[in-house]
């Protein structure tokens, strides 16, 4: 588990980017030139702030609108391009060697840096369920299918899940290689637990750059409002999540006396003698087939319904 304070310093990556020496930065000597890396940083967690923004925002409009799930889609295909972004400032701190491309992994791979693989190491499990997620929704032909289940503190708890073709018939259903199953249940993503979760990732990602590349910590004042942004949004969500999240992990968020935001990831859960199984109300829109005429669609979590006791 790492943990930061995010005070009067913010980001740690952000400051030391910032603090680079000319001969230490190389974004204008590459054939194919980018932006200063701390421009970079700042600009992509400004677009991370503004789409979660916006997914926070809609989470409890009606179940068809077009903007809930348009903001949830964005905040996913973002959270992809973040990750990308970051070989962007590998290779910014990177010298000019072989032959250039704009691909930059196809660039990093040629030259057979060590810090991209470092990086890739630390941080590509952690990724994986949102490359996959942005991967079915930018070629693949799913839907993005919201509901809410009352869970087993009978609070109210809105989500979603990546909604595809898993059967004959035009079924519908949780997108199998996106969402686990859980005790012979389909499965969805609170939206509670997806943004604690995802911020953790992207947190995280941040911490072990930072760490390949710098051994200090910066003392100067370098505040990236963004990331203060994004973790006062998540300080302010609650943990009352989908039956089988409790048991994952998602970042820990809390203001201090001091002013600071304490980030904790991978957290847990504490208390895992609750009966998480056993909601008490799940409600979802189920796609209507023109062509057959019919809904086929299968409602997450709706199994565990129907075993609660009398």
């Amino acid at each position: 588990m790492f943990e930061i304070y995010l005070g009067k310093n913010g980001i740690p990556l952000y400051g030391n980017l910032l603090e680079l020496k000319p001969d230490q930065v190389f974004h204008e000597k590459h054939t194919n030139k980018l932006a200063h890396p701390a421009d970079i940083l700042s600009d992509k967690l400004g677009n991370l702030n503004r789409r979660l923004k916006s997914m926070v925002d809609h989470q409890y409009d009606e179940p068809i609108s077009d903007y809930k799930t348009t903001s949830i889609s964005n905040y996913i295909l973002e959270i992809d391009a973040f990750y990308d972004s970051l070989f962007l400032i590998i290779k910014c701190l990177t010298k000019p060697e072989g032959i250039d491309n704009q691909d930059v992994t196809i660039w990093l791979k040629s030259i057979k840096s060590q810090i991209y693989t470092s990086f890739v190491g630390a941080t590509n499990q952690n990724h994986k369920l949102f490359r996959d997620m942005s991967n079915k929704i930018k070629h693949d032909h799913v839907n993005i299918s919201t509901l809410t289940i009352h869970n087993h503190k009978n609070i109210m708890v809105p989500g979603f899940f990546i909604q595809s073709i898993t059967g004959e018939n035009d079924q519908r259903g949780p997108d199998p290689k996106i969402h686990t199953p859980y005790n012979g249940s389909k499965t969805a993503f609170s939206y509670n637990h997806f943004i604690l979760h995802g911020t953790g990732c992207i947190f995280y990602n941040l911490y072990h750059l930072n760490k390949i590349f710098f051994n200090t910590k910066t003392k100067a004042d370098h505040r990236e409002y963004n990331a203060l942004y994004i973790a006062e949004i998540c300080e302010k969500i609650g943990h009352d999540f989908f039956p089988d999240e409790y048991s994952r992990p998602y970042a820990f968020v809390k203001r201090q006396t001091d002013g600071r935001i304490l980030f904790k990831y991978p957290y847990r859960y504490k208390n895992r003698k609750e009966q998480f199984q056993n909601i008490h109300q799940v409600s979802g829109h189920l796609n209507f087939n023109q062509r057959t005429g019919s809904s086929h669609g299968i409602l997450p979590y709706f199994p565990l319904l129907k075993r609660q006791p009398a």
